[in-house]
């Protein structure tokens, strides 16, 4: 059998097994702070989604006691049990989500429209029952993956498959695909061409997160061992 390069994903190279076909997704490891002062940033200045349509989609398992800081910048995102914060210099906006289930595996997507200036939040494949938000997002950069900026925020806290699209507009189909009923998949056979995709699966004790676009690769500082940086997710 011959396989066109063309048809190969630069994010995942196929392992043919005896039977043939392609393996089920992985999710692999997922990154583990420990609440203490965490952060991972990234580098060249951040990523700067400009005057541009973005999507953001991640996994995240948390104590929902504590709320988490996720791609922080000129924007950031704070998750807490059933608020989405949204918030830039001008102004923040809430999405309201369902109660989350502590220490349960959640996919959040999130979906930008530039020139309508407004947000869409889903959570596990549905769209939050705040829908449409303008949130004012001109010119945002994010320069950190995760800052965990006080002691003890965000405990037993997990994050895993980290991807941002700039000049894409995430759909609700692509929220529905990425979830995949829980089994999840690889973002970049979603949506191809992911800016940046933290697939997080280095092995303990690592110090970089490695961006597959090789472009964004995040620097961890302040994280102890033990216990491990990454644990299965």
């Amino acid at each position: 059998m011959i396989i066109s390069p063309s048809a190969i994903s630069p994010y995942k190279i196929p392992t043919f097994q005896s039977g043939g076909g392609v393996p089920p997704f992985s999710f692999g490891n997922a990154l583990k702070p420990d609440g203490f002062n965490d952060l991972v940033s990234i580098p060249s200045g951040g990523i700067a989604v400009g005057s541009n349509d973005f999507t953001i989609s991640f996994w995240v398992k948390v104590n929902w006691a504590f709320s988490i800081n996720v791609l922080r910048g000129v924007g950031s995102f704070d998750i807490s049990q059933t608020v989405i914060a949204i918030n830039d210099t001008l102004t923040g906006r809430n999405f309201t989500i369902p109660s989350q289930p502590n220490d349960t595996w959640i996919h959040v997507f999130f979906a930008f429209d530039f020139s309508a200036q407004k947000g869409r939040v889903w959570v596990d494949g549905v769209e939050s029952s705040t829908g449409n938000i303008t949130v004012r997002l001109n010119n945002c950069t994010f320069d950190e993956l995760i800052n965990q900026n006080a002691p003890a925020l965000a405990r037993d806290f997990a994050i895993d498959e980290i991807a941002i699209w700039r000049g894409e507009l995430g759909t609700p189909q692509n929220a529905i695909d990425l979830y995949n009923s829980g089994n999840g998949t690889l973002a970049s056979d979603v949506i191809p061409s992911p800016l940046a995709y933290w697939r997080c699966n280095e092995a303990d004790g690592a110090l970089e997160l490695v961006d597959e676009t090789g472009t964004y690769n995040g620097t961890l500082t302040n994280f102890s061992t033990p216990p491990a940086y990454f644990i299965p997710h």
